[in-house]
């Protein structure tokens, strides 16, 4: 989908393919303003041969925005035909946002979505573990300082069989013969000592998963003790990586199909990305081989799910004239239709061995491969940014297809400050979130996973280029506001209905938000944001009455229905001083230990918030 807006008209135009069986297409945009060059965006192109590509714009340079959907080149004997799937152009009210949730709604009317909220649903941090030099195992056991608090997916790394032999079943003495001398040095941090022999070894050599678990740090048995151990110190799900584009020479399925699947690319010569075979999914016997293959690696590892790095991108068109290819026609690719429907089958034999199991990939791709999915990585706030044509990224897949849980990967440091990914409320992979951010996010899950949600809101209180995102759900609203000004902004930056028995609070600053006076009658919010800087303000029914004298804190508490606790917390989150909750009760500070700070207190039910009340002094 593709929408043209006015937004000072109120109106748009949008283009949307009703494709719901998922065939290669690019969109393609194009504006052209009079004494100007014409502008279009650059498109990812297709691995194709140039002849079965565009040669030349399908979009005439004339003043105006045109919007189109290219399709590779179609070769037909007489009589027959191609006929490319409706297209829709739709006039409508207000901004894009109108255009997308139609968009929305027809993905999901047209498609069957895994169950959500799934399994990811606490699980904020998702971190990988045993790359390169950092293995599994060392000192003669499985690691056990892979798992801190936080750690809430523990993905594992180079848990398979490694190998005797580099690329191609080359002996490690002879790398040079398969290798340049810039791929040896950078894989070197793959080519290892094994911990136990110290033999030089490849441990980042994906095979069939076949073989003995690495017999030398105990076999099967070791490795499902260490998936275990690491559940009982804290991990909320244990997962494996897995890399079915790449298949190592030197394995069963390698020696037996390896250089027969492999993808023959543009070029005519086979594929090696990573120095391995990549195995074209556009084979039947590929997907059968890859999904029967993962369901018996979870039936024998007992993991919690599965990771399919590269799955998403987008991949190759395969040129290998003894292939019987299912879906792409000669010349052209249809590589992420093949993915996703490699994806379904692998999911489907997962879930015979654990119904509620957990696959992501490394790339979302499209939704017609996202509707498999409990999530995926992610680069789309960070490394695919795109500032100099989004000022701020907001993220449509996590507002509009939640089910897919996006976990950003910032590998270029382009947020360090992980506040684009709390704007978006995306989970994190890689790195720990801040704890005030990871705290707001597992206090209100049933706020940010209520599905209920609209990016890039616009009130009658908002700022110029403060960017506001909104949350609801369990009687709750959050508003996430980013500063994008390029300076310090101090002023009013959102307007707000507020009933009686109602309050906000900044859960960032841990501070009471005291709301002006607007003669449209809503609650206008003023803020203090640096560059860069971000808010999140919470809406919430009153139930506490805070009063303190000296060291003696009272609480007075309007109790919901169920278990309830009280607690005192600190400006980062963290519970200093905490107790089951009644309507009446009383804290002795003296009891926090020295130097805490306390700046709010929370009434919590299961775990979520339901009110938050400033410290009194």
């Amino acid at each position: 989908m593709m929408d043209l807006y006015a937004p000072g008209k109120g109106i748009g135009l949008s283009l949307r393919i009703d494709d719901a069986d998922g065939w290669h297409k690019t969109l393609a945009l194009q504006k052209a303003l009079p004494g100007q060059a014409p502008g279009r965006p650059t498109t990812l192109t297709a691995r194709v041969r140039p002849e079965y590509q565009w040669t030349q714009p399908s979009l005439a340079e004339v003043p105006g925005t045109g919007l189109s959907a290219e399709y590779l080149r179609r070769t037909r004997e007489p009589g027959g035909s191609f006929a490319p799937e409706p297209a829709v152009l739709a006039a409508h009210p207000g901004d894009w946002h109108v255009a997308m949730e139609r968009y929305a709604a027809w993905a999901h009317e047209v498609w069957e979505w895994r169950p959500w909220p799934s399994r990811l649903k606490s699980c904020h941090n998702m971190i990988a573990a045993g790359w390169a030099t950092g293995y599994l195992f060392r000192d003669g056991a499985y690691r056990t300082d892979i798992i801190v608090p936080r750690t809430d997916v523990i993905e594992l790394m180079s848990w398979w069989d490694w190998s005797e032999t580099g690329p191609f079943s080359t002996p490690m003495d002879r790398l040079e013969e398969v290798m340049t001398e810039a791929e040896i040095e950078r894989w070197k941090p793959y080519t290892v000592e094994d911990p136990v022999t110290g033999q030089k070894m490849w441990n980042n050599a994906p095979t069939d998963y076949r073989g003995g678990y690495n017999e030398r740090f105990g076999g099967l048995p070791a490795f499902r003790e260490a998936i275990e151990t690491y559940r009982e110190l804290g991990a909320k799900l244990v997962t494996l990586y897995t890399d079915p584009f790449r298949l190592h020479d030197d394995s069963e399925t390698g020696r037996a199909h390896g250089r027969e699947w492999g993808v023959v690319d543009e070029t005519g010569e086979k594929s090696k990305s990573y120095l391995v075979w990549n195995p074209c999914h556009d084979l039947p016997e590929v997907r059968e081989w890859v999904a029967e293959e993962l369901g018996r690696v979870m039936r024998e590892i007992g993991a919690d799910g599965i990771r399919l790095d590269e799955y998403g991108h987008r991949g190759w068109a395969c040129y290998d004239e003894t292939h019987d290819h299912t879906y792409a026609e000669p010349g052209i690719t249809q590589w992420n239709k093949a993915v996703a429907e490699a994806t379904r089958m692998i999911h489907e034999a997962m879930d015979e061995v654990r119904p509620d199991s957990v696959l992501t990939t490394e790339h979302p791709g499209y939704d017609y491969l996202m509707k498999h999915l409990e999530g995926c990585i992610t680069y789309d706030l960070t490394v695919l940014g795109l500032p100099m044509m989004r000022p701020l990224q907001c993220n449509a897949q996590r507002f509009y297809f939640p089910e897919c849980r996006a976990y950003e990967l910032d590998h270029q440091s382009a947020d360090l400050k992980d506040r684009r990914k709390f704007w978006n409320a995306v989970e994190s992979f890689g790195r720990y979130y801040p704890l005030p951010y990871y705290t707001a996010l597992s206090e209100n899950e049933d706020v940010y996973q209520s599905g209920d949600c609209y990016p890039l809101l616009v009130t009658p209180g908002n700022a110029r280029h403060v960017y506001i995102n909104r949350f609801e759900g369990a009687g709750k609203t959050i508003w996430h506001l980013h500063n994008s000004t390029g300076h310090t902004f101090d002023g009013q930056a959102l307007a707000v209905e507020l009933a009686d028995g109602q309050h906000l609070f900044d859960l960032l600053a841990c501070r009471e938000i005291t709301p002006l006076a607007r003669e449209d009658g809503l609650a206008g919010v003023s803020l203090y944001l640096e560059r860069e800087g971000i808010a999140s303000i919470v809406r919430l029914q009153d139930r506490l009455e805070i009063s303190r004298a000296g060291d003696a804190l009272q609480v007075q508490a309007d109790l919901p229905a169920g278990d309830c606790q009280v607690a005192i917390c600190a400006r980062d989150g963290a519970v200093l001083l905490a107790q089951p909750a009644a309507a009446g009760m009383s804290f002795d500070l003296t009891q926090l230990e020295e130097g805490a700070e306390p700046v709010c207190v929370k009434l919590l039910r299961g775990g979520q918030m339901v009110d938050v009340a400033e410290m009194p002094n």
